[in-house]
């Protein structure tokens, strides 16, 4: 790592702006590859040289404006544009909400206990961001696909495919059941989706229970050496790294309770006999009682006790209360994995199968593939957005919107050097002469999704414009249906990395090794 903002700029807007236009974010880092002195790729040594490639690019002084022409080459990750009706319709009433309430859930018992500890806000500030970030994108999908009408749009294009395929019997025979199919493996993921959003939360956010997994694979293997225990000290090690009592009780009794209140076939039977038939007060208190019974009991709640309790077995092990509970969990873990194995080379198949339809259909209009985490080519404009009614937004953000936003607080805070600079209109040769302002970001009408963060924007010359490191909220449902109207790429702007660089760092040293137009 060789240069990276203060967070003050760097996340600049935190949450508040995330997936948000107009942004004021000047998300980037610089940083050096090493290699041996002969060129080549080498572990680390201090005679290591840096890496000096043959080509690379340089960075834009110019800048953008309304109408430039901008490419990225990235790596994206994955899109969803042809899912079937009945796919969307799944993640739209099963899948998204159910992770939306738990993600809203598990971040509001981190957000009390932050607030009574800024140890603990910091222990689980990046589980939080993650969180937030998934969290506000299903959000974000669900009302994109509202306002687009998505599953409308796709059951209509369905029936007239139906009737492409009826048209031959050919095409009947080898695509007729195609859809029917996919809407039957739907109907059975639809069975078990609450549980595997659960248990992934509960694998996810419930650090002890994760521990005690681990605990017991140890203790079951057949003769356990002493390699294996130094890699569940390790483990138990990076568990306490980021581990607070309080936030871990009051997320498993949440999680407890959720699943109380899910269909009975998709609760997970350890947690309904904790529950029992109680309802209201009663379970709420009864749940309570067995969570902090729990850590009271078992020794992995402490890095001590979990030292103590390898030290002593297997034997020992097994008979611990977490392990014991964890071994209740594992046939709900084992059913839903079995199930998932099961259905994903079905839907690969059957979505392969949909797809060749799907070209035979439209062989004279371009379709291009979903992204698949290769590498991929996106162009487009410098365009505003018209985001609805009577809300147009311009295509660029400046130093002066940075202002504007300042509260003081977290995550409006201004660095004393940067709002020094913007009072004295200190903006050396990186100001906008359009807009008498240094530039922050801009949006372009490119096509990206999450995994481009970082990815170069380049010019038609082959310059460094900007970095991409976001999208607009009404381009969130992009992954399912991509709209160029209201899709943008949002971009920190060229000039506004150097700026920071050069007059708010003065990483002279650094500013000597870029090459600039």
């Amino acid at each position: 790592m060789v240069f990276a903002p203060p967070s003050a700029i760097g996340n600049y807007g935190g949450e508040v702006d995330n997936w948000m236009w107009p942004r004021h974010t000047g998300d980037f880092a610089l940083m050096r590859a090493y290699v041996g002195p002969d060129g080549k790729p080498a572990k680390y040594s201090k005679e290591n040289v840096p890496y000096h490639p043959k080509l690379f690019l340089p960075f834009s002084a110019e800048g953008v404006s309304e109408g430039s022409f901008t490419m990225i080459l990235g790596f994206p990750g994955r899109t969803f544009r042809y899912r079937e009706a009945s796919g969307v319709e799944l993640l739209r009433d099963e899948v998204m909400p159910t992770s939306i309430d738990l993600y809203k859930t598990r971040m509001d018992i981190i957000d009390l206990w932050g607030k009574k500890d800024r140890a603990i806000e910091l222990k689980y500030a990046n589980r939080v961001r993650s969180l937030a970030n998934t969290y506000k994108n299903y959000l974000g999908v669900l009302a994109g696909m509202r306002r687009s009408d998505l599953l409308t749009r796709r059951k209509s294009e369905e029936a007239d495919f139906i009737a492409y395929v009826n048209s031959s019997p050919l095409l009947k025979t080898r695509y007729g059941n195609v859809l029917a199919d996919l809407a039957e493996a739907d109907s059975d993921s639809r069975s078990y989706a609450r549980k595997a959003s659960l248990l992934q939360n509960l694998t996810t956010g419930v650090d002890i229970l994760r521990l005690a997994t681990r605990f017991r694979q140890f203790a079951t293997v057949a003769e356990p050496t002493e390699k294996d225990a130094a890699a569940v000290r390790e483990f138990a090690t990076s568990v306490f790294k980021n581990y607070d009592l309080n936030v871990e009780k009051a997320t498993l009794i949440a999680l407890i309770l959720k699943s109380a209140d899910m269909p009975a076939g998709q609760q997970i039977a350890a947690f309904r006999e904790i529950v029992g038939s109680r309802t209201g007060e009663a379970r709420a208190k009864e749940v309570a009682e067995f969570v902090n019974d729990l850590y009271e009991s078992t020794d992995l709640a402490t890095p001590e006790g979990t030292l103590k309790l390898l030290a002593r077995g297997p034997e020992k092990i097994m008979k611990d209360d977490y392990v014991k509970l964890s071994a209740k969990i594992d046939p709900d873990q084992l059913s839903t994995q079995q199930h998932t194995s099961r259905l994903t080379p079905l839907f690969t198949t059957l979505r392969g199968k949909y797809m060749e339809a799907l070209m035979g259909w439209k062989k004279e209009t371009v379709m291009y593939p979903d992204a698949n985490r290769t590498i991929r080519f996106t162009y487009g404009l410098v365009k505003p957005l018209h985001a609805r009614d009577a809300v147009d937004l311009d295509e660029v953000t400046t130093l002066g919107g940075v202002m504007e936003k300042e509260t003081g607080e977290d995550p409006f805070i201004v660095p004393a050097r940067l709002k020094e600079l913007w009072q004295k209109k200190d903006f050396g040769r990186y100001a906008d002469p359009k807009l008498n302002d240094v530039p922050v970001a801009f949006i372009a009408n490119m096509d990206i999704t999450g995994g481009n963060s970082g990815s170069p924007v380049i010019n038609g010359k082959g310059e460094l414009v900007g970095c991409a490191f976001d999208g607009n909220w009404e381009s969130v449902v992009g992954d399912y249906v991509f709209q160029e109207p209201l899709n943008r790429t949002i971009s920190v702007d060229a000039r506004y990395v150097l700026f920071i660089l050069d007059k708010f760092a003065h990483a002279e040293n650094i500013m000597k090794e870029l090459v600039i137009r």
